[in-house]
C-alpha cells in the first residue's frame, strides 16, 4: 500500500455544527477455512456504514432521504430500495440483492447507511445495528 492506509479496515470521523458526529467504518474479514456458499472462495464479508448523530432529530429526515437519493442517482448497487417495517426504527429502506444488502436507516437523530456484503441475514445486521443507535 503506497499511501499507507489500509482502505479495507478504516476508520475516519468529521463534525459540523449539525453533525457533531460523523462517522465511517469500513472492515473487511477472510474467515479461514469457510468458503462462499456458492464455492467462488475463501468467506470475506465487508461491512461499510456511515453514522450521523444530528444535533437536532428534525434534520434527520432531510440526511436520509439525501443519502436515499444518492442510492437511486448510482452510489449504490442499483437495486430496488424497499421501505420495510421498522423493526425499531422510525424509517427504514432496504436494497438486497444476492450477499449485498443495504440499509438506510433513522432512529430519532441519528441516520445509519450501512452496506453489506456476505452470507448473514438481514435480520441479524439490523439487530446489531440497532444496538449502536
Amino acid at each position: 500500500m503506497p499511501s499507507g492506509v489500509d482502505w479495507s479496515n478504516s476508520v475516519s470521523y468529521r463534525w459540523s455544527p449539525y453533525a457533531p458526529v460523523m462517522s465511517v467504518v469500513r472492515e473487511q474479514g477472510v474467515i479461514a477455512g469457510r468458503m462462499w456458499s456458492d464455492g467462488s472462495g475463501t468467506y470475506s464479508p465487508s461491512i461499510s456504514s456511515s453514522i450521523y448523530k444530528l444535533r437536532f432529530s428534525g434534520l434527520s429526515d432531510g440526511v436520509l432521504d439525501d443519502l436515499l437519493q444518492f442510492h437511486e442517482h448510482g452510489w449504490g448497487s442499483g437495486s430496488a430500495i424497499e421501505q420495510m417495517e421498522r423493526h425499531g426504527f422510525d424509517r427504514l429502506y432496504i436494497s438486497e440483492e444476492q450477499h449485498q444488502l443495504e440499509i438506510f436507516a433513522r432512529k430519532g437523530s441519528t441516520v445509519i447507511w450501512l452496506q453489506y456484503f456476505g452470507e448473514e441475514e438481514a435480520q441479524s445486521v439490523l439487530d446489531a445495528i440497532l444496538k449502536i443507535v
